[in-house]
């Protein structure tokens, strides 16, 4: 679907950014990949664009008092988002910044559903298959 094709393309940016550490020398415009405005702004995209949907549906489960896979994906995209965010905002911390990891866990997850889902569909094509293939009558 396109939002794994979005949430691939964003971490592919990031996949660029963590190989931009060996190519650095060979390619010196690759620099642009590690930086951390460039992977905030990715991490806000993904949370926003092909995350938004699970990021809202885990929220809600999370308020009706039914945690669910969602509610876990969020907990952890939006802790990373938001400990990278003190990161920036507050250097003396000296905290390290994981904006990739919203971008690539959101991507993992999407991807997961989608091959899961074309399983299912494929499974039932397959049973309706079968079942076309009983008799009408038995004797």
């Amino acid at each position: 679907s396109r939002r794994v094709l979005v949430a691939w393309a964003l971490a592919s940016a990031c996949i660029i950014g963590h190989f931009a550490h060996f190519f650095h020398h060979s390619a010196p415009w690759l620099k642009i990949f590690c930086s951390t405005p460039v992977h905030a702004g990715l991490s806000v995209f993904a949370l926003l664009g092909p995350g938004r949907q699970t990021l809202v549906d885990g929220w809600n489960s999370l308020r009706q008092g039914g945690p669910n896979m969602n509610t876990l994906v969020s907990l952890g995209a939006l802790a990373s988002f938001g400990m990278s965010t003190a990161a920036v905002l507050l250097p003396k911390l000296g905290w390290p910044t994981y904006f990739e990891e919203p971008v690539m866990l959101l991507a993992f997850v999407l991807l997961g559903r989608a091959v899961e889902e074309r399983a299912k569909l494929r499974a039932t094509s397959d049973m309706s298959a079968l079942l076309n293939l009983l008799p009408p009558t038995a004797r």
